[in-house]
């Protein structure tokens, strides 16, 4: 299309436009406008306007979209529309790309010089203090999301390795229904463990006794593993 039949151009912009392959270019966006009409218009980015009828119908009003340009017949409303399609058409790529996984973070602290010696004791800020999470997320590229439906706006979570805020902290795998069930059951055996503790403790001296003398099962036992974890 000839540069003339687009109008006089009357604005530009600076934005990053989202590719098919989840790359942006930032582009100077030029707004036109065409006085015999009335209507501004946008060319750049006409590789997301195909898509756009479908991702952005009954979203925002005002404005028409052509396979090689948008068109609008306010200012506002033309650079809303093609920032909105922009949004739209980035998550509608990152769902196509994204794949499930699960994230899974275990610390126990020590010091910094490897040569910390944990003392007795078991708690969640102490010395080792525990911490135990696993997160069902999805991945697109070396990005993590939270989505809470099929089809919602993803929620940037960090890096697969990225727990609790920390590089390398967790680790990440693909995600199928067993593992997710795995990790849930791991997390509901140390709940229970937990729980029992807290129940062993309230008659502690003849809880202790009985399970000394075999008469009450011990909460755990050493070289052995709970068959429901």
């Amino acid at each position: 299309m000839k540069r003339e039949s687009k109008g006089q151009k009357v604005k530009t912009f600076k934005h990053w436009i989202p590719n098919s392959d989840l790359t942006k270019t930032e582009t100077q966006v030029s707004v036109y406008f065409k006085a015999d009409n009335g209507m501004f218009s946008i060319y750049d980015g006409a590789h997301m306007f195909p898509a756009a009828q479908d991702l952005v119908k009954g979203k925002i009003g005002g404005w028409h979209i052509h396979t090689d340009h948008i068109y609008s017949d306010t200012m506002d409303s033309i650079i809303q529309c093609f920032k909105y399609i922009c949004q739209c058409y980035e998550e509608t790529m990152k769902n196509a790309a994204k794949k499930k996984v699960i994230r899974f973070t275990f610390k126990r602290n020590t010091s910094w010089d490897g040569e910390h010696q944990a003392a007795d004791d078991i708690s969640f800020c102490g010395k080792p203090a525990v911490h135990f999470e696993h997160e069902v997320l999805y991945q697109v590229g070396d990005q993590l999301y939270e989505q809470d439906k099929e089809g919602s706006t993803l929620h940037y979570r960090g890096k697969p390795h990225e727990g609790r805020l920390r590089s390398g902290d967790a680790i990440t795998i693909d995600w199928t229904p067993e593992r997710e069930a795995f990790f849930e059951n791991m997390k509901q055996s140390l709940i229970t463990l937990i729980h029992r503790v807290d129940d062993f403790q309230k008659n502690l001296l003849v809880n202790v006794d009985n399970a000394i003398a075999g008469g009450a099962p011990l909460l755990l036992t050493h070289g052995e593993t709970d068959a429901s974890v």
